[in-house]
């Protein structure tokens, strides 16, 4: 097994985290969560399909 690989199975055991927990961290760390709507928004303009 690939150090790869191993990687991913123990990240796939791992609980997701909660949004609660990613914006404590984000305030720990003093860095800004980008909101996900608003990062669907920017992959539609970068590839040049139309949202709507």
């Amino acid at each position: 097994m690939s150090a790869r690989e191993w990687g991913r199975r123990k990240a796939a055991e791992s609980p997701r985290w909660s949004a609660d927990k990613w914006h404590r961290v984000a305030a720990i760390l003093g860095a800004e969560l980008a909101d996900e709507s608003a990062l669907a928004e920017s992959a539609d303009e970068e590839s040049g399909r139309d949202a709507a």
